[in-house]
């Protein structure tokens, strides 16, 4: 497996508006560091310190649900040959990525479910 690309996946914002690479799997280019594709899955804007009282003026409307992606993602070869990229979010939903095709979905599942609605 020739590698051209480092793949990454971005947390969320801690202010509003939420940017189109926040909680994205990113594809850069190994030679020149510029993005090659990014797929984001949620708009999510959580800062934990706004929790306390007084809020900040920094502090999100709406804030979270903090579901960001909070692990390295890890590319894998299936064994009919296919590369994909594999991200977990804190929400406990595991993502499979074509690297090859724009970072396309390739499928979804919940691994896990908390009562308090994530995990880390």
């Amino acid at each position: 497996m020739l590698l051209t690309r480092i793949y990454l996946a971005t947390g969320n914002n801690y202010s509003q508006p939420a940017t189109p690479m926040s909680d994205a799997v990113v594809a850069l280019d190994l030679a020149t560091g510029k993005v090659v594709w990014s797929r984001q899955v949620l708009r999510d804007v959580y800062n934990s310190a706004c929790a306390s009282t007084p809020k900040g003026t920094s502090c999100p409307d709406g804030s979270g649900p903090d579901y960001d992606f909070g692990a390295p993602v890890m590319l894998v070869r299936t064994p009919e040959g296919r590369d994909l990229v594999i991200a977990g979010q804190k929400a406990g939903i595991v993502y499979a990525f074509d690297p090859d095709r724009q970072g396309e979905i390739v499928w979804q599942t919940r691994a896990r479910w908390w009562p308090t609605g994530w995990c880390w």
